[in-house]
């Protein structure tokens, strides 16, 4: 597990690695999770299937409308326990391994 304090340090992991699961805050310093995504979206596009996105926000209009342009977006909201969090990460590995990679 590798783990970021900002979006521009989650970049340079990306960059750096693959990864099988990729959990984004919406609202992180630096670079945004929109932000973050559409980079990632830009120079590994293969590995967009694999996000989750958090949030504490589901009512900020900026996160409804990032959201709604994704196709099928994986979304929890803050808190997050335990069984969901689980249950999500079960969801995105047996994705990701149904559909054959681009890479």
């Amino acid at each position: 597990m590798t783990t970021v304090k900002n979006g521009v340090e989650g970049l340079h992991e990306i960059m750096r690695f693959d990864f099988d699961v990729i959990m984004c805050d919406m609202m992180m310093p630096k670079m945004p999770g929109d932000m973050f995504y559409l980079a990632v979206q830009k120079t590994k596009p293969e590995i967009c299937r694999r996000f989750i996105f958090i949030t504490g926000y589901p009512d900020n209009p900026k996160v409804t409308d990032f959201l709604s342009n994704l196709e099928d977006p994986i979304v929890l909201f803050k808190p997050v326990n335990t069984e969901d969090l689980i249950r999500t990460i079960s969801f995105v590995l047996k994705k990701v391994g149904d559909k054959p990679q681009t890479e």
